[in-house]
């Protein structure tokens, strides 16, 4: 039973991004504004059988005994709150029990206050409506069941007669003042749980994009954009199956700058990372949708070419050279111009990603033994 959807007073529902946080003096904290909200319910209803007294429908005593009652359920598990008994139980807030709790009550008094009765039953609804939002199918059944045996013990079998109090115009009045309030909580918990789904399917969104984003982070390489490398032999692993299963031509090259020792030496690491950042988004620019390109390590990259034969990608990694020679360094490097040396392998049908690797390795090193700034196709 909660008074409105209120997020400050519905620490279990409002909030799950701080009851999963499991501190237990949060939980603490909650369920104190929990119970609060649960007593204040409790008040309008106090006031409501205050009302009926004033009128004579029901003695003085009834809204007393109820006022007594609730507070004590509500002291209950506060106390149990407190001594952190319900940190140490299922659900932390022992929902099916107070549940039950308040559901006995409530029966009771029907069968005490039968002039009224009609009130108990109706805050029944309050009560059921709030724990329906932290039950589980398992309690759901058994409470409903206790609430049952409840409902057939104090009212069916007694053949006992729930009133409506209508006699006068004053009755009438606060008869239909109580259903307003009831229907307003009822009306309140619906709004509440349509925004907790909403509230939940856009963190739900916001993880997916976090999980999305951080498998992003997982296969970029951060300095220049490309796949790292576990992402590109990952890739190129791909390619071989592809590969295999279409019998189209697969080459890969391994990309190495030329003399990036002496540029980070002479001019900075700085200078260093801006140089190899604007290269990679050079060769991005400038290569084919299809194919990929990570960094191996360092100044080296690779980069995988999908069905393309020997000498369509001996004429890319030439068109690239002659690209990354034309890049303006003026700004960052006065008179030095940006090269690189290349070597291809074509993937044989006994190939595996290590020997596929290892022969464009090998070309490489004769593009570098070759003079650089050149492309070497591997035997």
């Amino acid at each position: 039973m909660i008074l409105f959807a209120n997020s400050a007073l519905l620490p279990g529902v409002a909030r799950p991004d701080l009851a999963a946080h499991g501190s237990t003096a949060q939980r603490t904290i909650w369920r104190r504004k929990w119970l609060a909200a649960i007593f204040a319910s409790y008040c309008i209803d106090i006031a409501i059988l205050s009302l009926y007294a004033a009128t004579g429908v029901v003695p003085w005593p009834v809204p007393l005994a109820y006022f007594a009652a609730t507070a004590a359920v509500c002291a209950t598990f506060l106390m149990l709150s407190e001594i952190n008994l319900i940190s140490r139980a299922y659900g932390h807030y022992l929902t099916i029990w107070q549940l039950i709790a308040n559901a006995a009550l409530h029966l009771v008094f029907v069968l005490t206050a039968p002039q009224v009765g009609f009130v108990f039953l109706g805050i029944l609804f309050i009560v059921y409506g709030f724990a329906a939002m932290r039950l589980t199918g398992r309690e759901a059944v058994v409470s409903l069941a206790v609430t049952a045996a409840g409902l057939a013990a104090f009212i069916v079998l007694p053949d006992q007669t729930i009133h409506i109090p209508s006699a006068t115009r004053a009755e009438r009045i606060i008869t239909a003042l109580f259903l307003m309030l009831t229907l307003a909580r009822c009306l309140g918990l619906g709004l509440y749980a349509s925004r907790l789904r909403e509230q939940l399917y856009r963190r739900g969104r916001q993880l997916k994009q976090a999980v999305h984003r951080i498998e992003e982070l997982a296969e970029i390489d951060e300095l220049t954009g490309t796949l790292n490398r576990r992402s590109i032999m990952k890739a190129i692993t791909a390619e071989i199956d592809q590969t295999r299963r279409t019998q189209m031509p697969l080459c890969i090259a391994m990309i190495d700058l030329d003399w990036f020792k002496i540029i980070n030496d002479r001019f900075g690491h700085p200078v260093g990372d801006e140089v190899l950042r604007t290269f990679a988004i050079t060769l991005c620019a400038n290569m084919r949708a299809a194919d990929k390109l990570g960094r191996y390590g360092g100044e080296e990259f690779m980069l995988a070419m999908p069905n393309t034969s020997e000498q369509a990608a001996d004429s890319l990694l030439r068109r690239l050279i002659a690209i990354s020679s034309s890049l303006d360094w003026s700004d960052v490097m006065p008179d030095v111009a940006l090269t690189f040396s290349a070597g291809i392998a074509r993937m044989r049908p006994d190939d595996t990603l290590e020997s596929l690797v290892a022969r464009a390795d090998i070309a490489l090193y004769d593009s570098k033994q070759g003079g650089r700034n050149c492309v070497k196709v591997a035997a």
